[in-house]
């Protein structure tokens, strides 16, 4: 039995990434769309040779784009080629709160499709349909792994904004919120803060700046305590937008200081740009002199209205 065991996991980790899941439905004209590029490698990857990698880390980071589904359907290929591989991490979702992980914990416990999930828990409509996000839990529920809400409600949020020591003392230590990012990374994220809101200044981006952290903190928090519970015991995937899976300043950060041995892999689900024909030359995107990730995953951009968000 013991040798039928290791054959069949050897086998699971031989097994080819289903070539489906990599395949953009949305067409690859850009010279970069659907390429994998190691930032410390400077180098591109195929993406089975990324699941390779990935499968080592304990922590395993996707960013998005929040409205392009192309996104989050890599995202669900990611997660099912975890689970071929023999990984059981727990799935943590930014795009779900604390206040939901009940209902969706009733959920989880009878069986059911994932095309109900987003209506057992209120899909907030803050984000995409759920039907955007629906791919990454068919992969959860068909490998059985267990889904965790990662997010802070917004009610308590704008009371961290308001008065940071509201903030619960014991997750603040654990989580070292208390520790300043550097100089240079607080910086860098009040000027993406700048931009992502049209310019706006003053306190306003100090209390969202915050914010910021504090989500960093839960997400990397629900990571750590979730493998640590009884759902968990193999590290875990978190799904998130790109600014929070920054290596430089955002969850990585965290898990750094809280897990400073463990594996961390953080791979940025990128759009690309006309224009923009080198890896390198979309480190000037986030204010950076390298990518700060240690994967990017290029993808045709979504198709949008064109409307201008600060007019």
């Amino acid at each position: 039995m013991r040798l039928l065991a290791l054959l069949l996991l050897a086998l699971a980790f031989a097994l080819p990434v289903r070539a489906q899941e990599w395949t953009s439905p949305f067409g690859r004209t850009h010279v970069l769309a659907g390429k994998v590029y190691d930032v410390a490698g400077n180098a591109f990857v195929t993406p089975d040779e990324l699941i390779v990698r990935l499968r080592a880390a304990r922590y395993v980071l996707l960013g998005e784009v929040h409205d392009n589904a192309d996104h989050h359907r890599l995202h669900g290929g990611v997660v099912a080629a975890l689970a071929r591989a023999g990984r059981r991490p727990v799935v943590a979702m930014e795009q779900l709160d604390t206040s939901q992980q009940a209902a969706l914990d009733r959920y989880l416990s009878i069986p059911g499709d994932a095309a109900g999930l987003g209506r057992a828990v209120r899909w907030s409509s803050a984000w995409p349909e759920w039907r955007f996000y629906q791919p990454i839990a068919e992969a959860a529920l068909g490998a059985g792994l267990n889904i965790l809400a990662a997010n802070v409600p917004d009610a308590e949020l704008r009371t961290y904004m308001r008065e940071p020591k509201a903030v619960d003392a014991a997750f603040a230590e654990r989580t070292f919120l208390g520790l300043p990012l550097g100089e240079a990374n607080q910086r860098s994220l009040d000027r993406e803060l700048v931009a992502m809101h049209c310019g706006t200044t003053g306190t306003v981006i100090q209390q969202m700046s915050f914010a910021q952290r504090v989500r960093d903190a839960a997400f990397a928090d629900t990571l750590v305590r979730g493998e640590e519970g009884a759902g968990g015991g193999d590290g875990g995937v978190l799904i998130a937008g790109n600014g929070h899976v920054r290596a430089d300043r955002g969850v990585p950060w965290v898990l750094r200081q809280m897990k400073p041995d463990a594996g961390i892999a953080a791979v940025a689900f990128v759009e690309v740009v006309d224009g923009l024909q080198q890896a390198a030359d979309y480190r000037r995107l986030y204010d950076a002199a390298v990518l700060p990730f240690d994967y990017v995953w290029f993808t045709p951009a979504a198709t949008r209205g064109g409307v201008d968000p600060c007019r």
